[in-house]
């Protein structure tokens, strides 16, 4: 089957652009307001133009994309679009490149439903121990998710645990706490669009 992806250099993401200014706009800018709690806003800016792009959300697929764009879209940020990115920074392209390796799913990564590491999860970490090492200055948010199906606050709960347990193994083996913030989101950032999102009651 075609895949428009299969055309795009291989240091290319997907980024969730809310919206575009000729300004530099303070996080606290009322035009945030409406961003849910799940997202970080992140500012970039862009050799083809002199606005500040500002993005919620950063993926190695378009697909993935499509549950932060929904979401945003919902939010009311009309001008919101997808937008591609080519990777410069080398630290950014080696990490991308280990996430293309192992994947993004840390369903591998763990025993069925607990937070236990397995030997796969602990050899992508030992790939993440020898990044940390050559570039020290680099400082990583470990963020695990779940699907959305089950109980909210026990899928919040394990992505937690599995997030902890990451940042824990790098700390034993010798990389600084104060360079990594493990995050669970649990199933409230869906990473593919096939989960039907919950009803509220």
């Amino acid at each position: 089957m075609f895949s428009a992806e299969k055309g795009y250099n291989q240091d290319v993401v997907f980024l969730v652009e809310i919206l575009a200014s000729d300004t530099r706009l303070n996080p606290d800018n009322p035009v945030f307001k409406k961003v849910p709690q799940n997202y970080l806003v992140k500012e970039i800016k862009l050799p083809s133009d002199d606005l500040f792009h500002y993005v919620i959300d950063e993926q190695m697929t378009l697909m993935s994309t499509y549950s932060a764009f929904n979401e945003i879209m919902d939010r009311g940020y009309n001008e919101a679009k997808i937008r591609t990115y080519v990777l410069e920074d080398p630290a950014s392209k080696e990490l991308n490149n280990l996430k293309k390796v192992f994947g993004v799913s840390v369903d591998a990564f763990f025993k069925f439903n607990d937070f236990t590491l397995t030997s796969e999860g602990t050899q992508m970490l030992d790939q993440i121990l020898g990044f940390m090492v050559k570039y020290p200055k680099i400082r990583l948010e470990i963020a695990t998710h779940t699907d959305n199906t089950g109980v909210p606050n026990t899928n919040l709960l394990l992505s937690q645990k599995r997030a902890d347990a990451m940042v824990n193994y790098l700390i034993t083996n010798g990389i600084s706490g104060l360079r990594l913030i493990p995050k669970g989101f649990g199933g409230s950032k869906p990473l593919v669009p096939t989960c039907s999102r919950p009803t509220e009651s």
